[in-house]
C-alpha cells in the first residue's frame, strides 16, 4: 500500500499533520450555540424519545 501511495505521489500517513483532538471537538460542540431551535412536539424522535409524543 505504501508503495502505491508513493507511486501516485500521495502523502504518507506519518507526513499528515495531526488534527484537532477529539476532546477539544467534543467541548466545542457542547458549548456551541444551536443554530436551529425546535419545539418538543416537532423534535419527537430526534432526541431518542420516539414513541413519547404529546397527542
Amino acid at each position: 500500500m505504501r508503495a502505491a501511495v508513493k507511486r501516485i505521489g500521495g502523502t504518507l500517513p506519518e507526513q499528515i499533520p495531526p488534527d484537532e483532538h477529539i476532546k477539544q471537538v467534543e467541548k466545542r460542540v457542547k458549548s456551541a450555540t444551536p443554530k436551529l431551535a425546535l419545539e418538543s412536539k416537532d423534535a419527537a424522535g430526534l432526541l431518542g424519545d420516539a414513541g413519547q409524543e404529546d397527542e
